[in-house]
């Protein structure tokens, strides 16, 4: 079965209507939000993915008013999330198994008759979460849009993450997670996101990269636009990712945060580079220690060294990217 591309929603309007009736409640109350996950991927950025979980950002002082809207007005339920096996961690990377949002504002809330949603296509879980979890400006509205072709009045002022804003929300989460460290569950689903993006929405029927005058980074037009759009510390790895460069996960951790703090000290804000979040694989092969180490900012210049044509062009295609840095 070969790989189906969709102009426009595959989520039928009967399916968006019930997937969308919460966020029509927070609309009517005037709340900010925004809906992500693979809602936000199915409705308004063409990935066929099957709906599960539905993920809402909230405005952060907003969480508790959300979830008690929610739940008196539909058949939802705060549920505890540490007996919640769809988002604990792998047993066998961390045998405390730990919710992937734990300390945090995050709420979840489990339909009533998990059973009906079958019948009625709603979620039978939300996540109600703070925006400032996944770091999203919901004030900012070039950062959120309408869905083209909503299925109702109510629900066509309810605004999802454009592209740029979609992929920043997933790469930051990726690189510094809410629990300070890496939740491999959690990773995972950030991931397969930034793929179903990837190839769903930017790709030329599944390519991404294309043959290049010498000097450019050979990424299809389509990609270069949302890179110009995504923070400057997520480009040098959506990049890669565009071109299907390998990376390793600390040394790309600290090039993120050397860019931040590069640009931050244009700005004339100071930024002291945190510890990277731990990573069960990576500490328990022996490897380096979590931390902006003196080794680690070595093997990050190795690998400016050993990929320069990738950095040269990269340095053309944003002159001022990785010109604070200093390695």
């Amino acid at each position: 079965m070969g790989i189906h591309f969709y102009n426009e929603s595959p989520s039928p309007p009967g399916e968006q209507l019930a997937r969308l009736r919460p966020g029509s409640l927070l609309v009517r109350a005037e709340i900010p939000f925004v809906i992500w996950g693979e809602d936000a991927l199915s409705i308004v950025h063409r990935v066929p993915t099957a709906l599960f979980d539905q993920h809402l950002f909230v405005q952060d002082d907003c969480v508790e008013d959300a979830m008690d809207i929610i739940c008196n007005e539909l058949q939802y339920s705060p549920a505890d999330p540490s007996s919640d096996d769809r988002w604990r961690d792998h047993a066998i990377n961390n045998p405390a198994r730990p919710f992937a949002f734990g300390g945090t504002p995050t709420t979840l809330l489990q339909h009533n008759d998990p059973k009906l949603t079958c019948k009625t296509l709603e979620p039978d879980r939300i996540l109600v979460h703070a925006a400032s979890t996944f770091r999203f400006p919901l004030d900012d509205l070039s950062r959120s849009c309408l869905n083209p072709t909503p299925p109702s009045p109510e629900s066509a002022k309810i605004r999802f993450p454009t592209v740029p804003a979609f992929y920043d929300s997933l790469i930051d989460t990726l690189f510094e997670p809410p629990l300070g460290y890496v939740h491999l569950r959690l990773n995972l689903h950030l991931n397969s996101h930034i793929s179903y993006l990837n190839l769903y929405n930017l790709s030329d029927e599944g390519v991404t990269a294309a043959s290049a005058s010498p000097g450019d980074l050979g990424i299809i037009p389509s990609c270069l636009k949302v890179l110009d759009q995504v923070k400057d510390e997520n480009k040098v790895f959506l990049a890669r990712r565009f071109l299907q460069i390998p990376f390793d996960r600390e040394i790309t951790s600290l090039e993120r945060l050397l860019i931040r703090q590069a640009q931050l000290k244009e700005k004339g804000v100071p930024y002291t580079i945190p510890p990277l979040p731990y990573h069960p694989n990576a500490r328990s092969k022996g490897r380096i220690s979590p931390t902006p180490t003196l080794k680690l900012l070595e093997q990050l210049r190795e690998t400016h060294v050993e990929e320069k044509h990738f950095y040269d062009c990269v340095r053309k295609q944003w002159p001022r990217l990785l010109r604070g840095i200093r390695l």
